[in-house]
């Protein structure tokens, strides 16, 4: 059991403070043993003329004033080594009060293990050490409190900016909660429903709002359009650009309404000058792929601009690349894009994916190798389109780094029903 504390002072503690020849005058409170004080301390809370040894109600010992203008503290510990108990840490309570209070702690102890695990703030000296030894001791004490405050003041500074912070990105995290939902929300909440044609997709955003945007429409009776297209990066600028890309191939589809069909690559001369003329930065760029099926013929009708070509699943197992010639979006106005035609077959599967999904989809290939599906991949290429998402997810997954995607996976899926 740990002693009671006790407090020892002078039969007459008030004195001359305003300091001697020595120096300054050390205001200390002793705590502990003082029934068999060491000589050292006994001398200076005597006769010390450099040491006033200050009262404090132990009661109060937790208050904030009631330590407010001692300079050091001396517990005894001189109680002797219990062998059942020899761990046991006496004074543990009262120097996490002190250490609070950013006291500096002088220990008088044959012990010093025991305090072992204190480090700045408190030192441990024998019962036998003589007089200089203990005043030593209690002067550097006694300089280190101003240093300890001023860390427990920039301690409570920093307390208070994280606090600040936390609650700053407590509102950072809500705001780009809304903007994902804001931006899930223009994408097609149904995909078209056709007799020749059945889409499916993936969208995961590696951050809250995604770079990827796409979308699946129908144009008329025996038309229906889809496009893909990929701001450079991902997060908040690039979700912000996405909008505009949308608005803008929206706005040009609109504008044709009634009209004679409007070429892919007429759609993508309009989105580049459109970004072109908002003098993005040299950074800020587009890839996109925009194509166009006539139901009644099966064919598409598409325009690349600098987009991964999509992968072309032929029903026998081949596979091929839709490739075209198109410039990067929003680089400089008035480029030139080319339309290229290819007629779909029954049992045929079109993927078309933003580069955030080339790694998972595709096996590694230079410029001039031909295209090939990832080993993984090809295995359930002609999986029904549900089990095939779900397998391609599953591979996503697999990726090392993928708790912590790099970039933004968009995938759309469009099945050549077999009828």
């Amino acid at each position: 059991m740990a002693p009671q504390l006790k407090l020892a002072l002078p039969e007459d503690p008030v004195r001359d403070v305003h300091g001697s020849r020595d120096g300054p005058v050390i205001r200390i409170v002793p705590f502990g043993s003082l029934d068999h004080a060491p000589p050292a301390l006994r001398s200076i809370m005597s006769d010390a003329p450099w040491c006033e040894v200050v009262s404090i109600n132990t009661a109060r010992l937790d208050k904030a004033l009631c330590l407010r203008h001692v300079d050091a503290a001396v517990v005894v510990d001189t109680d002797p080594v219990d062998p059942a108990g020899g761990d046991e840490k006496p004074y543990e309570d009262l120097i996490g009060v002190l250490r609070r209070h950013r006291l500096g702690i002088v220990v008088m102890t044959t012990r010093p293990w025991l305090y072992a695990g204190h480090a700045m703030g408190l030192v441990c000296i024998s019962p036998e050490a003589s007089v200089e030894m203990l005043r030593g001791a209690l002067v550097a004490m006694s300089h280190l409190r101003p240093v300890m405050r001023q860390i427990d003041l920039e301690l409570t500074s920093m307390q208070h900016l994280g606090d600040r912070l936390a609650r700053h990105f407590e509102e950072l995290d809500h705001e780009l909660r809304l903007a994902a939902r804001l931006q899930q929300d223009f994408l097609p909440r149904e995909l078209p429903r056709l007799d020749a044609l059945k889409f499916a997709t993936i969208y995961r955003p590696c951050s809250w709002v995604s770079g990827d945007i796409f979308d699946v429409f129908v144009l008329d009776e025996h038309r229906v359009g889809f496009y893909l297209a990929d701001a450079v990066g991902h997060g908040v600028a690039a979700g912000l650009l996405t909008m505009f890309i949308r608005e803008a191939i929206r706005t040009r589809r609109l504008e044709s309404h009634g009209a004679p069909f409007i070429r892919p690559s007429v759609i993508l001369n309009h989105l580049n000058d459109a970004l072109a003329a908002q003098a993005l930065p040299d950074s800020q760029f587009v890839t996109a792929w925009y194509g166009v099926v006539d139901t009644r013929t099966l064919e598409l009708t598409y325009a690349t601009g600098g987009h991964p070509p999509p992968v072309l699943v032929h029903a026998d197992g081949r596979v091929s690349g839709l490739e075209g010639d198109g410039c990067l979006l929003g680089v400089f106005g008035r480029q030139i894009f080319e339309d290229r035609t290819v007629t779909l077959r029954p049992g045929e599967r079109l993927l078309v994916y933003s580069d955030g999904f080339e790694s998972a989809l595709l096996e590694p290939r230079t410029p001039r190798a031909p295209i090939a599906l990832a080993s993984d991949v090809a295995a359930v290429a002609h999986r029904p389109a549900p089990e095939f998402i779900d397998a391609l997810i599953e591979q996503l997954d697999a990726q090392p780094g993928s708790l912590s995607a790099a970039d933004d996976t968009t995938l759309v899926l469009v099945d050549v029903v077999d009828r």
